[in-house]
């Protein structure tokens, strides 16, 4: 097996640093001593570094090296260099000081990576099961498949990852090759994506897997979760969005199933849309002409390079309507209303979506919302506790 450094970047929260570190010693390690590299960036916390080198101490099953930096290098450049020790050891896990991770994290990461390191196609693995999609600010739920344990979508993750060293090499030539390129010119780029900050190195990996045609592998069940610390660089207070169930099952240790990349696949976009397999045709379409937009945040130019698209969107005559009941999102399109009756989800000439003004785009992600809710969001506690949340803001 294919088995690879971990490596911790952290600053300044120590209570986080020291949750990680704990997950991690009880964790399940192969028979061969590991390493693991704590990355202190400059002007780090005295409780950062005492949490380090104590765990550097005492945790014997590992080598353990701690990296105390004078040069305050802030997020991106840190990150990115904690990706270069792929380069030295031929694969990294990077895991940042606000995730935990599961038992059985590490080797699923060994077993993921010797699995798809060589494929030119995959950019990267996530240790992380996605439930929350930022661009629609909606939970996200992947269809399933039997007989795997992973999918694949055009969208990077920072909540556990990992990288070999070939697929580092390519991200940081096209990233060096394109330090001053305006991801704003691409429609294919959510805008949300090319608003992040400057300190995010995470815009230009998710940049780079939808230019480049590249995707990330995800497990359906989750071996790292983020607890969204306070203290963090794009964090003022803490949040529960992105924690997700972790895996405890200690059984689920040497047998995980991976599937090749190809048409059969389960895959995502770049917007966290499904990519409808190849020669599948919804009316007598071909799907490689139909844009999916189920979540409507792709921008209308986009979705006129398509003849076809499926869309949340307002738009005029439609060819077929679907409702928003079924569950995955895109298994709606399985069920055809008729004529009369009005969908949530059109099949339309893309040239028939109109441009949506911010009222109607807060009805659909309200409607979505209460789709994605497994509770009935219109009752009393619901109004209450969103009412109570506001006004204390006030009252304090």
């Amino acid at each position: 097996m294919r088995c690879p450094v971990i490596v911790i970047p952290a600053f300044s929260r120590g209570d986080s640093l020291k949750r990680l570190l704990d997950s991690i010693s009880v964790a399940y390690f192969p028979d061969e001593k590991i390493k693991i590299i704590i990355s202190l960036d400059g002007g780090y916390s005295d409780d950062v570094y005492q949490v380090a080198t104590d765990f550097a101490d005492n945790f014997t099953i590992a080598d353990v090296e701690v990296i105390a930096r004078e040069e305050n290098l802030g997020l991106r450049k840190h990150i990115l260099l904690c990706g270069d020790f792929s380069i030295l050891h031929g694969s990294c896990i990077v895991l940042e000081d606000d995730l935990i991770v599961s038992k059985t994290f590490y080797l699923f990461a060994c077993q993921a990576n010797t699995k798809y390191s060589d494929n030119d196609n995959i950019a990267g693995i996530s240790l992380y099961a996605q439930r929350y999609n930022e661009y629609a600010n909606l939970p996200f739920e992947p269809n399933t498949k039997r007989k795997t344990d992973v999918y694949f979508m055009q969208v990077a993750c920072s909540w556990g990852q990992v990288w070999s060293k070939e697929q580092w090499i390519a991200f940081k030539k096209w990233y060096e090759d394109n330090l001053d390129i305006d991801l704003l010119k691409y429609p294919c780029i959510p805008k949300t994506v090319a608003l992040w900050p400057n300190s995010s190195w995470k815009k230009y990996y998710s940049s780079y897997l939808i230019l480049n045609n590249k995707y990330y592998v995800y497990p359906y069940v989750s071996f790292s979760s983020n607890c969204a610390d306070n203290g963090g660089t794009h964090n003022i207070n803490s949040l529960n969005t992105v924690q997700v169930p972790l895996n405890y099952d200690e059984e689920y240790l040497s047998s995980f199933l991976f599937s090749s990349l190809d048409d059969k696949s389960i895959l995502y976009d770049g917007f966290m849309e499904p990519i409808l397999s190849e020669n599948k045709y919804i009316f007598g379409i071909n799907s490689k002409d139909i844009q999916i937009d189920l979540y409507g945040t792709k921008p209308v130019n986009l979705l006129l390079r398509s003849k076809y698209s499926i869309s949340s969107k307002n738009n005029i005559d439609p060819i077929a309507t679907f409702p928003l009941r079924f569950k995955t999102i895109e298994n709606n399109l399985y069920h055809t209303l008729n004529n009369s009756d009005k969908g949530f989800f059109s099949l339309n000439y893309s040239s028939r979506f109109i441009i949506e003004n911010y009222h109607t785009k807060r009805i659909r992600n309200f409607k979505l919302l209460e789709y994605f809710n497994y509770s009935h969001m219109i009752n009393k506690s619901f109004i209450y506790g969103l009412l109570f949340k506001y006004l204390n803001k006030f009252i304090k």
